[in-house]
C-alpha cells in the first residue's frame, strides 16, 4: 500500500504499487515543508482499513468480491461515493479526498431523512 498526494491539491489516494499511481503524483502532502512542499506540515491522513471500506460499501448496497484488494475496494467506493452524490444533485469537487465525499453523502442523505 502506498498514499500518493496530488501536487496541486492535496488529494490523498492509496494505490496497491507505487507503478500504479499518476507520475506527477507525491509520496507526501505538497503542503508538507520536510518533505520540500511550500505550505504547513501536513499530517498524512489515515487511510481507510479493508473492514472500513467494506461496511461503507455494504452500507451503500454496493455488492463487491471480498477477496478486493484496498485499493481496489476504495477506488469503487469513491466512484459509488460520486455516483450518489450526483444521483442527488449534490456539488463536489473531483479533487475531494473520498472521506470528505463520503461525509458530504452521509450529510446530504441524513438532510434527505429530516425533509
Amino acid at each position: 500500500m502506498h498514499i500518493k498526494w496530488h501536487p496541486k491539491t492535496g488529494e490523498h489516494k492509496v494505490f496497491e504499487d507505487d507503478e500504479l499511481a499518476p507520475p506527477d503524483w507525491l509520496p507526501y502532502h505538497p503542503d508538507d515543508t520536510d518533505k520540500g512542499g511550500e505550505g504547513v506540515e501536513v499530517v498524512a491522513p489515515k487511510p481507510y482499513t479493508v473492514k472500513e471500506v467494506q461496511e461503507l460499501l455494504t452500507e451503500g448496497g454496493v455488492q463487491f468480491d471480498s477477496k478486493m484488494k484496498l485499493a481496489d475496494l476504495t477506488t469503487l467506493l469513491d466512484q459509488s461515493v460520486k455516483a450518489a452524490l450526483i444521483a442527488r444533485g449534490v456539488h463536489f469537487d473531483e479533487a475531494e479526498p473520498t472521506r470528505d465525499l463520503v461525509t458530504k453523502l452521509t450529510f446530504s442523505l441524513n438532510e434527505g431523512e429530516a425533509a
